[in-house]
């Protein structure tokens, strides 16, 4: 029988592979199993999920998203709490990597190919769901925090942006304010 001690040795395994299906049980695991179980992993799931996402291979990173977004789809109360500890992890698979592009010749064409795009549409889908309302409570956190990553970015998307958060009604400028002073 699989313990979870061994469950997270095999999280330190040489073999890539051997890594990838663990982060991808892992991710089962949120979704397939009930409250029952939410005491075991609750103990022990954001140090995993911190281990997933450090991964040295590029597809187990991908990996450890998708098992990021399944926790925060069917265990939110276990994952939100901790969003502090996770977010620098998911974004900094939001930038582009200069060693993952790599120029292909087809031909007399040359194609430039990112192999961090996968990783960056994932990492996309899990920032989407983390502007989800999930619990009231968090309701105005994570996109909050996301808003900020965005109000820092010099470009015309952040201005943009800018733009249309000034037109909102007051008590929802008055929330972003209020986060955007503190994660400053």
């Amino acid at each position: 029988m699989l313990t979870y001690p061994s469950f997270q040795d095999y999280l330190q395994n040489p073999s890539a592979s051997v890594r990838g299906m663990v982060i991808q049980a892992m991710r089962y695991t949120f979704a397939d199993s009930d409250e029952t179980f939410d005491y075991v992993l609750k103990p022990v799931v954001i140090g995993t999920l911190t281990t997933m996402l450090n991964d040295s291979d590029l597809e187990n990173r991908r990996l450890a998203l998708t098992a990021l977004n399944s926790a925060t789809h069917n265990k939110p109360e276990i994952i939100l709490p901790h969003l502090h500890q996770l977010l620098p992890l998911v974004m900094k698979e939001s930038v582009v990597r200069p060693e993952l592009v790599r120029e292909v010749q087809m031909g007399p064409f040359k194609h430039k190919v990112d192999d961090g795009l996968e990783v960056r549409k994932v990492n996309l889908e899990h920032t989407t769901t983390q502007c989800r309302p999930i619990n009231t409570e968090y309701v105005y956190r994570v996109p909050m925090r996301l808003f900020t990553r965005f109000w820092r970015m010099p470009s015309p998307a952040s201005t943009s942006l800018t733009s249309s958060i000034e037109s909102l009604p007051g008590s929802e400028m008055s929330t972003i304010s209020a986060c955007y002073v503190t994660s400053c």
